[in-house]
């Protein structure tokens, strides 16, 4: 049966090794080649895995944001925080028995999003632009439904400065409005902004080259994304089969001496166009 061939493929490195018989056969075939590294987090699988509530996701991310100033600087933290909060927030939250009833898990969820709240303010300042008007202090915003900072000048700083028609986001005499990432997120985007003009950068992505094909066919034709199986043995199997099965339909529609199919006109334009 279909099942107890698949335990038996699960049991030890035979799924790796149905495989690797495969690659090598046609390698020897001179079907394949080496072409270098290639990415592995391009895909993800769906499985079934516990899940954290709402709730617990709240105080997590409270948790996580403490966990990481701590390690910035704990001096500076532990004058921030709150004598509550080693008890809210000393261990994972789903070691701590958690709130029952609407009314306790609503007290509990403005609790935490309050002390979320006083720690954003104790973490960002006001800030000035180039011609020195400052701005009250960040708020939590939203956009598209990811958070956000708000950095919002006052009207009337921004009405009265003399470059404001070449400030950004600064139209019909409203005060500047900037809508930033949070402060971790922002400055691995502006680091990787400036790496990506780099020959350096673009000599790495260029090994990309091939892969999203590959991992398209896969998700989309042959369903690899959703786990079929519970445990990481038998998702393993998936995994190898798939693959195997993606390598036979390859090789059914390789014909070595098939001419390339010739350009249409329009095609022609396209490519001198490229060339130009």
């Amino acid at each position: 049966m279909l099942s107890e061939f698949r335990d038996r493929l699960a049991e030890g490195d035979r799924a790796d090794q149905l495989l690797a018989v495969m690659v090598d056969r046609l390698a020897e075939a001179g079907l394949v080649r080496a072409r270098g590294r290639q990415r592995t987090d391009s895909t993800h699988v769906l499985a079934a895995v516990r899940r954290l509530s709402r709730v617990e996701l709240v105080a997590e991310t409270m948790r996580a944001a403490l966990e990481s100033l701590a390690k910035l600087d704990e001096v500076w933290l532990a004058g921030v925080m709150a004598p509550q909060w080693a008890e809210r927030y000393g261990r994972p939250v789903r070691h701590e028995r958690q709130p029952t009833g609407a009314a306790a898990v609503r007290q509990y969820v403005e609790q935490v999003g309050a002390d979320g709240i006083a720690l954003l303010q104790a973490v960002y300042g006001p800030t000035a632009c180039r011609r020195g008007s400052v701005s009250p202090r960040w708020k939590p915003a939203s956009a598209d439904g990811k958070p956000r900072l708000s950095v919002l000048f006052r009207r009337a700083d921004c009405r009265a400065c003399t470059a404001r028609q070449q400030c950004t986001g600064n139209v019909d005499g409203k005060g500047r409005h900037l809508l930033l990432l949070p402060e971790p997120l922002q400055e691995i985007q502006n680091r990787t902004r400036s790496l990506q003009q780099t020959p350096e950068w673009k000599r790495r992505y260029a090994l990309r080259a091939g892969c999203e094909a590959t991992v398209s066919e896969t998700v989309h034709a042959h369903g690899l994304r959703h786990c079929r199986y519970r445990g990481l043995a038998k998702t393993h199997v998936q995994q190898v089969l798939t693959a195997a099965g993606t390598n036979i339909v390859r090789l059914a529609q390789h014909r070595p001496d098939q001419r390339p199919r010739p350009r249409s006109r329009l095609q022609e334009i396209f490519h001198a166009l490229a060339d130009d």
